[in-house]
């Protein structure tokens, strides 16, 4: 990955991120789930503690099935971001999507925030994304 596509890589992170942020691209409609009628049917027999919501990935208990994922990688603002969700994610349960790697396949020296989040959090399961449709 030579300078130039490392700058325009990091550009366009930085504008998702940007443009996620801004309000008018917030939802200020209503969905459709107004239109949605439950029937009430209490289950009072039920123990909510004998709830299992745990699954299996690839062999591995997990807490809860909830991903938590985003495409903040690539830029130095998204350390504090990836941080942060790893930490819920690890007290949770949660997988973590670590966004896209692409520029850590081709950049050698990009691999080192994926790195700090394996040692600050090592018991998070971490799913990558690499680009491939690129």
């Amino acid at each position: 990955m030579n300078k130039k596509d490392i700058l325009q890589f990091v550009r366009r992170k930085k504008e998702h991120i940007h443009l996620a942020l801004q309000a008018r691209n917030s939802s200020i409609s209503e969905s459709d789930f107004h239109r949605v009628q439950l029937l009430h049917a209490a289950l009072p027999e039920m123990n909510f503690s004998e709830v299992d919501i745990s699954s299996q990935l690839l062999g591995k208990r997990l807490a809860t099935p909830f991903v938590v994922t985003g495409m903040t990688g690539g830029w130095d603002g998204a350390i504090a971001i990836n941080s942060k969700l790893a930490s819920v994610c690890e007290k949770r349960g949660w997988i973590m999507g670590v966004g896209s790697q692409r520029r850590q396949i081709l950049d050698k020296n990009a691999k080192q925030e994926m790195l700090n989040i394996r040692e600050q959090h090592p018991n998070i399961t971490l799913l990558g994304n690499i680009g491939l449709s690129q």
